[in-house]
């Protein structure tokens, strides 16, 4: 199933291929052992996500196969964080990881951005462990993003955690990004 037909220029889509609808992805959830650890994987190639329905179908021995298929605007900019993350792990999984980024403009790392990402840090909005998170909301609230979209529900995309990350911002003259995951920009729900 493919819940998005057509399009316009200017969209990125990303496919998942599975054995169930998958509404909202759990971090954590997935199967161990795959190149990043458990995850919520996508491609760029339709193809391969019907391929891995139709693998993870017959290893669970399902009755069916699902694609899952989530839409960006590719008027974006992507954080060096992202970058850094997306080459990390086995070098061919990265290696098309960071193909699919390559089109990308990055938003600039700026001194801005790191004080702004220490703040974060020192308010509590984001735990002093997870610096990079800190950094990667911070690049898009000084580079003046929209939407920073993210599957890391533990300290970006987190009902509890968006009030103070957007207080921090306020506080420091930067307006925060609509932080969201990539289906709920997809369908309209980041507002």
């Amino acid at each position: 199933m493919l819940p998005f037909a057509g399009g316009y220029a200017g969209m990125i889509y990303l496919y998942h291929g599975t054995d169930v609808e998958i509404d909202t992805p759990i971090p954590g959830k997935g199967r161990k052992g795959t190149d990043f650890g458990q995850g919520f994987y996508l491609t760029p190639h339709l193809e391969s996500a019907v391929n891995m329905a139709h693998r993870v179908a017959r290893r669970k021995n399902s009755s069916g196969s699902v694609v899952m298929c989530y839409s960006l605007d590719e008027n974006q900019l992507v954080s060096p964080v992202v970058r850094r993350e997306a080459a990390k792990g086995n070098p061919d999984a990265a290696k098309r990881r960071l193909e699919v980024l390559t089109d990308i403009p990055d938003a600039e790392l700026t001194v801005e951005a790191g004080r702004l990402a220490e703040k974060l840090v020192d308010a509590g909005a984001v735990p002093a462990k997870f610096k990079e998170d800190a950094l990667h909301i911070a690049i898009a609230a000084v580079a003046c993003m929209d939407y920073l979209v993210s599957w890391n529900f533990r300290h970006i995309t987190n009902a509890q955690m968006i009030p103070k990350i957007k207080k921090v911002c306020a506080d420091n003259g930067y307006v925060c990004a609509e932080i969201c995951t990539p289906q709920m920009l997809s369908e309209g729900g980041a507002q």
